[in-house]
Order: structure tokens, then sequence, then C-alpha cells
């Protein structure tokens, strides 16, 4: 038997309508549940909040939306369930105490906008090294929470601790060319190298 160009046309749009369906409900359970500033929803925001759909596509649209889709479904923080499991873990490992759920929602909710300011304030003094290096970034607000130099949820504005996490991190340097570490009282961030 032939497959004709169409039927596996009807195939991905059967399939890729499938997965649009379970994707925008995840979407809806996360807006729902507060968990918009997790990495999944991140991801679909910062491409443009586009709705998944398979109205109106042709062939080469569908599997453009299909890695869409099938990058999205995988993120584990696309559910709800994992979405909190991330939350918790990332508390455990940056320190963050909590006495609930949505406590600890509001206090990554400030996590999250520090990590952001942090990446746009670097974006902006033209140190594009540092605020592409996310990772990095997270890690010092990590290190930072857990030496007690940062409270996240403290009733603290962000601004307000922007401004005490980049005073630390002028005392943070890298100590030689080309290897990891870092010492005091110095005016260089060890970053990446462009």
């Amino acid at each position: 038997m032939v497959k004709l160009a169409s039927d596996k046309y009807l195939e991905l749009k059967k399939e890729v309508s499938r997965m649009a369906s379970m994707a925008n409900k995840r979407l809806v359970r996360l807006e729902r549940n507060e968990l918009t500033e997790l990495p999944a929803y991140k991801s679909w925001q910062e491409n443009g909040s586009i709705r998944f759909s398979v109205r109106g596509k042709d062939y080469n649209e569908l599997q453009a939306e299909f890695w869409r889709l099938k990058n999205f479904l995988d993120n584990k923080t696309s559910l709800v369930r994992q979405a909190n499991k991330f939350l918790k873990d990332m508390a455990k490992t940056t320190g963050i105490k909590y006495g609930n759920l949505t406590e600890l929602k509001a206090k990554s909710k400030q996590f999250f906008e520090l990590a952001n300011k942090a990446k746009e304030y670097y974006k902006m003094a033209n140190q594009s090294a540092l605020a592409l290096d996310y990772q990095k970034i997270w890690e010092q607000i990590n290190t930072q929470i857990k030496e007690g130099d940062l409270k996240i949820g403290e009733g603290i504005e962000t601004d307000e601790l922007l401004e005490r996490f980049l005073e630390k991190m002028k005392e943070v340097e890298k100590v030689e060319d080309n290897q990891e570490g870092y010492r005091e009282d110095s005016s260089e961030w060890d970053f990446i190298k462009l």
C-alpha cells in the first residue's frame, strides 16, 4: 500500500493536535497554581507566549509545532506535581526556608525575579558573558543565601536584594586565568570568556 502525502499530513496533524491539547491544559494548570516562573513556562513565554495549535498550518509548520510541543511536554516542570517538586528541590539546594507550598512559591518567585534582574543588569552593563551564564548567576545567589548574605522572602524588595547581591559580587574574582576559584576583595567575577 502506498501512503499519500495527505495521509502523512493528517496523521501528523492528529498527533500534534493531541499534544497541543495536552500542552495547553498544562499551561492553564501552571497558571492556576501560580507556577509561571519555572523553566517550562518561562521558556514558552520567551518564545512568544503563543498557545499551541494546528490551525492553518502546513506540513512543515506542523513539524515545527511538533518539536515546540515536544520540548514543552518533555520539560518536567510543565507538570504541576513536578514543578512543585522542582521548587522544593531548589529550596533545599539554595537554603530557602519555607513553611508551606504557598510560602515557597512566593519566595521562589522573588528568587527568580532576582536572577532575572541580575541577568538584565549584566546585559545593560555590557557584560554579556555574565548575562549569558544564567547558571552562574543561580549558583552565586545560592551561595549568598547559604552564607546568610541574602534572605529571600523576608519582606525585602527585589531591587534591594539585587543591590546586596551585586555588592557581594564585587568581592568575588577569579584566582588565575583559566582556573576556577575566587579571591575576596576584588573587582572581577569568574565567568566564561567570549
